[in-house]
């Protein structure tokens, strides 16, 4: 018996809410996940080059029945580009090109979801704003491993959050602002 295709969600997409646990403060995936997602993104190219994003949803699931194959992160910026984006923790032992499928895989999956996902933000929001391009992101913190390898498709976006001290969590959490999140291109 062949491999059957999953099927792609159509509603129940967490647009603007607060789902899950709570994490302490960490450099860990999750807490970063809904920190960006409270504070926004400041997506920092250049010193007078950036994009601010709006976080829409966290952990966006894509498929029906299947909770585990999710986009950690889903924000749109200015020109409504949405920015699909996949956190990964400094010790992670992810190679770059798995990662890099992974996130081209999420951009293939929403290509498949990107009308319901529109329509439950235009719900959600009272908007009848109209979903653009879309980019994609890998973020991690500048220790990580993969940071160390610049070598992604041009599609691909790596971002860095920079150098967080011990203790600095609680700043993310309590900080004003959206966080900068450093880009390489």
């Amino acid at each position: 018996m062949g491999k059957t295709e999953p099927e792609y969600r159509q509603e129940g997409f967490r647009i603007g809410t607060w789902h899950g646990r709570w994490v302490e403060p960490s450099m860990h995936e999750r807490f970063l996940q809904r920190v960006l997602y409270l504070r926004g993104i400041d997506v920092v190219y250049t010193s007078t080059e950036r994009s601010y994003l709006r976080p829409i949803a966290y952990e966006m699931p894509l498929y029906e029945g299947n909770r585990v194959q999710s986009i950690d992160l889903v924000a749109y910026d200015v020109h409504l580009d949405v920015w699909l984006i996949e956190l990964k923790r400094a010790d992670s032992a992810d190679r770059l090109d798995d990662i890099v499928q992974q996130i081209t895989g999420y951009a293939t999956a929403w290509g498949h979801i990107k009308n319901c996902v529109q329509q439950e933000f235009r719900e959600r929001f009272h908007s009848e704003a109209s979903f653009q391009d879309t980019k994609l992101l890998i973020v991690a913190p500048r220790a990580a491993q993969l940071m160390r390898n610049p070598k992604v498709p041009e599609e691909v976006l790596l971002g860095y959050l920079g150098h967080i001290r011990d203790g600095a969590e609680a700043g993310l959490l309590n900080g004003h602002g959206p966080v900068s999140i450093h880009v390489r291109r």
